[in-house]
């Protein structure tokens, strides 16, 4: 060795490596060569750099979907236990089988561990918080659910369909008396999974729609958490092209199309 080109790996302005080149006599180290290393130390430093801000960022949607829960759990879980206790004495067999979508709802909305899902378990999830909801409300609440089975076992972000379920029916049927029809579709479409829920409620016009869709409105308690939190994160997850399509007018309900890339 004859000859050596050692560049400092930076980190938050502080040096955590160094890249090192060596030249011998029969291969010596030229002014191209001592480029390239400089070159490479910027590119494995702004890699350094660009990693921790991924940590970051998973932390924080980690952190949303923490907030997410803490918004629906005691609320739904109040009016579940309330539901409940009204049919032991009346008809004990549904007590028991709304106990146990309870208890399948609150597992697996407290179940943070897992990346991603398959749509079917998803789609459980969907099905245990309509199974009490239909329970309190009765026919107030009509759901059409067409899934197609091909799209079973789709990987999808946990909590991403059942809370926008949620948000038709509390913000978009329960606000009319006579309440309404939620349509919860998924088909394949090209490389996507299209999923679409729909509601014929009382509808958003334009600024309300912002207002929801608003930053601000994260922490809120009222005003859909549940719709802007799904979106930003599919948005932090996919990218900004796969925003999800909302539709809404007064009168007419809320319709919500989200494009799910396969990422198996």
């Amino acid at each position: 060795m004859t000859s050596g080109v050692i560049v400092p790996l930076m980190k938050n302005d502080e040096i955590i490596g160094t890249l090192k080149f060596y030249g011998s006599a029969k291969t010596p180290l030229n002014g191209t060569l001592f480029e390239v290393a400089k070159g490479l130390g910027n590119l494995f430093s702004t890699q350094l750099e660009l990693e921790d801000i991924q940590i970051n960022e998973q932390m924080l949607a980690h952190a949303e979907i923490r907030r997410l829960q803490a918004q629906i759990n005691p609320h739904f879980l109040f009016n579940s236990l309330n539901t409940i206790t009204s049919f032991c004495r009346s008809n004990a067999e549904k007590a028991r089988e709304l106990l146990m979508d309870l208890s399948l709802y609150m597992r697996r909305n407290l179940d943070l561990s897992r990346g991603f899902i398959p749509l079917s378990e998803e789609m459980e999830q969907v099905r245990s918080y309509l199974a009490i909801e239909k329970a309190r409300f009765g026919g107030r609440i009509v759901v059409d659910m067409d899934i197609d089975e091909e799209c079973g076992a789709w990987p999808i972000p946990p909590l991403i369909i059942q809370p926008l379920v949620e948000n038709s029916i509390r913000h978009g049927l329960l606000a009319r008396k006579r309440g309404g029809h939620v349509r919860l579709s998924a088909v394949r479409e090209d490389d996507c999974l299209a999923v679409t829920v729909a509601d014929d409620g009382v509808g958003m016009d334009e600024k309300t729609l912002e207002k929801v869709l608003s930053r601000e409105c994260v922490g809120s308690r009222h005003d859909g958490i549940g719709m802007r939190n799904c979106l930003s994160r599919l948005e932090h997850i996919y990218g900004p092209q796969y925003s999800p399509e909302i539709r809404s007018a007064p009168g007419e309900g809320t319709s919500i199309l989200l494009r799910i890339p396969d990422r198996s």
